[in-house]
């Protein structure tokens, strides 16, 4: 998806999404997170916002694209650490108090004929 452009689905320019961003964060009231954990992270725009309510977080994308494209963005945030991987087959170990799954679970194949 990021091979002819680096927003395909307009994360940093689409009111829908700025909307959705902001109604993310404002859910989580005032807490403050040790660690947050954040799946199919794209290009980065929620993971600008998680990184400051955490004092860690993990951003993961199966597209080197995305997670180069999101690594310059947020080059200052030094409580980011970028990985390239599909999910589910990697999860990070450790624990964590905020797992943030923004429109992930719908592309996720249901094995045995579940759905």
């Amino acid at each position: 998806m990021y091979q002819d452009d680096d927003d395909p689905w307009r994360f940093a320019s689409s009111p829908y999404e700025r909307d959705k961003y902001r109604t993310t964060i404002e859910s989580l009231g005032s807490a403050r997170y040790a660690r947050c954990f954040e799946p199919a992270c794209s290009i980065g725009v929620l993971t600008a916002l998680l990184a400051g309510r955490a004092d860690e977080v993990v951003a993961c994308d199966a597209s080197s694209r995305a997670i180069a494209k999101a690594t310059t963005r947020l080059a200052d945030a030094t409580n980011v650490q970028w990985v390239t991987a599909p999910i589910p087959e990697w999860w990070p170990s450790g624990s964590f108090d905020l797992i943030v799954l923004s429109e992930l679970g719908y592309y996720w194949i249901v094995r045995d004929g579940a759905r």
